[in-house]
């Protein structure tokens, strides 16, 4: 099996096998970090079918029974009875009573595989408190896999850290939740000045699922604000789908200069692999040719028309003009 990354990157393939196969393995992983992700594929995916399995697959891993744990006594105890026994929480309590930051990290690790959603509340309250940069980036991304939509309000302010890593994760953890709020942060972090926040940006936009990112993109290009245009022209360029490169054209067609200029370069280099991209450019940049040329054409109409008139005026000043 296919490690988690690669198998969310699979479920962005245009093939609807590779797509199908990867919803498969997403479920067979029994990771409560799939659910996000199998969300969106039930939600957005073209095909019914992928729509239908990622569904299924979303209702086992919320509804599974959690594996069993022995106790020393011999006595089968649910993971979920430990977590409502507060073992996990005291457990977490110990280890950022510590200094040990790889016990912090483990923590939190078992906590994620635990799916311990109670200990949400003590999470956040250790991420106030926490210094070390590392180990706040894998408190952030321990509350977007077990939070929800209340969980943004407390993550959007990691976006401005100075720390690359806890911006980037923040960026993963609101993937994770998966819901619409986010995409507007998702969006922004779109023009952040280290390349690594956007490309992570660009990697979570990605998993939104192919309708969800052609309404979101189209929204862009129609905003009419150059930035949001910029942004949309970076995303489709990163992502570089067949079917998006009809709203570069409409970007060209509503965009200022700067933005026609952006939509050039970037079909120039998509044009290199994509052959409809090629087809797009040389369609705009043979109308701009032809919108230029009759330009050139009235205006050399026109003067040549002020010339016959000032030529065939009585003043001898206007024919000396």
């Amino acid at each position: 099996m296919k490690d988690f990354d690669s198998i969310l990157q699979d479920l962005a393939s245009p093939d609807e096998e590779i797509r199908h196969k990867a919803v498969i393995e997403l479920i067979k992983t029994n990771d409560v970090r799939a659910i996000p992700a199998l969300r969106d594929m039930a939600r957005d995916d073209d095909s019914v079918k992928i729509r239908y399995y990622a569904k299924k697959g979303l209702h086992f891993l919320k509804n599974q029974t959690l594996p069993r744990a022995m106790t020393g006594s011999g006595k089968s105890v649910s993971v979920s009875q430990q977590v409502a026994g507060g073992g996990i929480l005291a457990d977490l309590d110990t280890a950022f009573s510590n200094e040990d930051d790889d016990e912090k990290i483990a923590i939190i690790q078992r906590t994620i595989k635990l799916n311990a959603v109670t200990a949400l509340t003590r999470l956040c309250e250790f991420l106030n408190r926490e210094m070390n940069p590392f180990v706040k980036s894998k408190l952030i991304i321990a509350i977007g896999i077990l939070g929800n939509d209340s969980m943004v309000e407390i993550l959007k302010p990691y976006l401005r850290d100075p720390d690359y890593r806890i911006k980037a994760n923040t960026i993963e953890a609101l993937g994770y939740i998966g819901t619409r709020t986010v995409y507007p942060l998702i969006l922004q972090a779109l023009d952040d000045p280290d390349n690594r926040v956007r490309a992570n940006a660009i990697r979570i936009i990605n998993k939104f699922g192919k309708t969800t990112v052609r309404q979101l993109l189209e929204s862009m290009i129609s905003s009419g604000d150059v930035a949001m245009m910029g942004s949309a022209i970076m995303v489709i360029s990163e992502i570089g789908r067949t079917d998006l490169l009809p709203l570069l054209e409409s970007g060209w067609s509503k965009g200022d200069a700067t933005i026609r200029a952006r939509v050039e370069k970037t079909l120039a280099a998509l044009s290199q692999k994509d052959h409809e991209a090629r087809a797009i450019l040389d369609r705009i940049t043979s109308g701009n040719a032809e919108k230029g040329s009759a330009h050139g054409q009235d205006l050399l109409s026109h003067l040549s028309s002020r010339v016959s008139q000032l030529l065939s005026s009585p003043e001898p000043e206007n024919r000396l003009k």
